[in-house]
């Protein structure tokens, strides 16, 4: 049982004070009125009602603190009655002859003369203080109930707070690590670009790989601590990453982008969209030695609203002999991964098999920058990055 504060002390006390205060105003009052105060004055009908509504201030202490000690839990509710049927049977025994007292000396007369011929009339009294003790004994259990309620509650809140805090702490620990692991992938392959190009003598394009990838690695640490960025700073980080493939393969990669107007300012996870655009790179390049016309790779990106969804479709060709997606590599299943955990079931993410194309299509909320407190920044407009992309990948 928790010790009530200062603060909850003090308020006890101005609320018992404001209640005795109204209840003696309330009876001297009525009482005045009725004419059965005889020739008093009302103050003086108010100063006799106080030295006696005060003996109550004596017990009611006491009938909180035993509906604290004695609660009505079950199997124990009949301990407690039967203790407030001894303690309203004493305090009506004490309280008339009390009463008797107070009155003769708030006027001044000896207080103990006579005392029991006053007493004759307790049995018409008795009843009238019982009921008041018990009423007091249901508000006091009705309060001791709803402060435990509201106890609960914060204590509850608390805790699911507390508990929400370190979910928190453990999706943005386990986002790092899925982050942390593209890095790596990612190096690898820009790397092994560069590789290639150096083999083939071209070391204009390897330098030109190096600085786009400086730049790529830039904006992944920049992001580091912002899990969402604005869909047209995600393209533009995807723009840089397709200059380095277009780099390496030249007029076999042809790369189509289309975004819907008004998309652009949406919100998106950060470095999402790369590992799906590689994807579509590298396996569409693969599939160019299984028969795909005209030699090239045609790589298509969709960004558009569905109501309240945010689609994005990244598509490649399909090998001639594949009927279905062969899986996810470790780029998409960190998509997959990171997307469950940003967005639990309000977003959808898969691979499929459609007209001869693999496409990998990425459902979130359409939320605009602000509304996951994701500020996001901006480096260039979307149309002019389409357009660059396109001319780059017509060239």
């Amino acid at each position: 049982m928790q010790l009530p504060s200062t603060r909850s002390i003090r308020l006890g006390v101005a609320a018992f004070l404001v209640i005795w205060a109204l209840t003696t105003l309330v009876s001297a009052s009525s009482y005045y009125l009725d004419g059965a105060a005889g020739p008093m004055s009302w103050l003086a009908t108010v100063g006799q009602f106080g030295s006696v509504w005060i003996l109550w201030g004596a017990v009611v202490p006491v009938i909180f603190w035993l509906a604290r000690r004695f609660p009505l839990h079950r199997g124990k509710w009949p301990v407690a009655f039967g203790i407030h049927v001894v303690a309203s049977a004493l305090w009506t025994a004490i309280y008339f002859p009390a009463s008797i007292v107070v009155l003769r000396l708030w006027y001044g007369q000896p207080p103990f003369v006579n005392v029991l011929a006053g007493v004759r009339s307790y049995p018409y009294r008795a009843f009238n203080e019982a009921f008041i003790y018990w009423v007091l004994t249901v508000a006091a259990y009705a309060l001791w109930g709803v402060l435990d309620r509201r106890a609960q509650e914060q204590r509850t809140a608390a805790l699911a707070l507390h508990n929400a805090q370190i979910q928190e702490e453990l999706v943005r620990s386990e986002l790092r690590t899925l982050r942390s692991q593209l890095h790596p992938h990612f190096l690898f392959n820009a790397l092994n670009s560069v590789a290639g190009l150096i083999r083939t003598d071209d070391r204009q394009g390897a330098l030109r790989v190096l600085s786009r990838l400086s730049d790529l690695l830039r904006y992944a640490l920049e992001t580091e601590h912002e899990p969402f960025v604005r869909v047209a700073t995600e393209l533009d980080f995807v723009q840089q990453y397709l200059e380095i493939q277009q780099v390496r393969f030249r007029d076999r990669l042809e790369v189509h982008v289309e975004v819907e107007p008004g998309t652009e300012d949406l919100s998106i996870p950060s470095m999402l969209l790369q590992p799906l655009v590689e994807n579509a790179v590298l396996h569409g390049m693969g599939g160019l030695r299984q028969g795909v016309p005209e030699g090239k790779n045609t790589v298509r990106v969709s960004v558009r609203r569905q109501r309240d969804e945010l689609e994005v479709c990244v598509s490649n060709p399909a090998r001639a002999e594949e009927q279905r997606p062969s899986g996810f590599g470790i780029g998409l299943q960190n998509v997959r991964d990171r997307v469950e955990r940003l967005y639990g079931d309000h977003a959808d993410f898969g691979l499929h098999h459609e007209d001869g194309l693999v496409v990998a299509r990425l459902r979130v909320p359409a939320e605009r920058i602000g509304v996951r407190g994701n500020p996001g920044s901006t480096s260039g407009t979307i149309a002019n990055g389409a357009k660059s992309t396109e001319e780059r990948a017509s060239s």
